[in-house]
């Protein structure tokens, strides 16, 4: 098994070689419950700097988006987690006119390892088995990283203001390494 994430590890250097990839262990889940911020072994010392204006993507070895850099010592890094309440960011619905949305953390979801999308244009077209990938908008996360599918979409009286359910690929249960993606510059 280690084998095959180090080998899926490398083709992520290789995808996306504009980045440095740090890759760090898991030490500890605060908290005691698998959804809330975890401690990685990797920090100042790595390079790994982060302010209230600049932080880093936080993805598995198969490029699938674990949530990001929230802060650092010298030698580890907190990591917040996508399920978390208080993730948001930019993504879209992976098709060629997929639109923009807001993936957010949900309290009320989070023990069910789910998140919600929101802010669906109201135009948009957005269906049970759709894939969200990150949109690239707001430079902390590279366009194109797989997060999830969506599970339910939810209608209300207007259009306005449906949102849909998304079950993240990310296994946060179980994983042990994550990569870092520092910009190169």
């Amino acid at each position: 098994r280690q084998y095959e994430s180090l080998k899926d590890a490398f083709q992520l250097k290789d995808r996306y070689s504009n980045f440095e990839i740090v890759g760090a262990r898991i030490m500890t889940r605060e908290l005691g419950s698998w959804f809330d911020i975890f401690r990685i072994d990797s920090g100042q010392n790595d390079g790994i700097n982060v302010s209230e204006t600049s932080s880093f993507a936080v993805v598995d070895a198969q490029s699938r988006l674990v949530g990001r850099v929230l802060s650092t010592d010298l030698v580890s890094a907190r990591i917040l987690p996508l399920l978390h309440e208080g993730f948001a960011m930019s993504a879209k619905v992976n098709s060629a006119t997929g639109a923009l949305v807001r993936l957010r953390g949900d309290i009320d979801l989070k023990s069910q390892g789910y998140c919600v999308v929101d802010h669906i244009p109201v135009a948009a077209v957005i269906r049970v088995g759709d894939e969200i990938i990150t949109s690239g908008e707001g430079g902390l996360f590279p366009a194109g990283l797989p997060i999830g599918k969506v599970t339910e979409v939810r209608e209300s009286g207007s259009r306005q203001t449906r949102m849909a359910i998304l079950q993240p690929y990310i296994d946060l249960e179980n994983i042990e390494t994550v990569f870092i993606m520092k910009g190169k510059e």
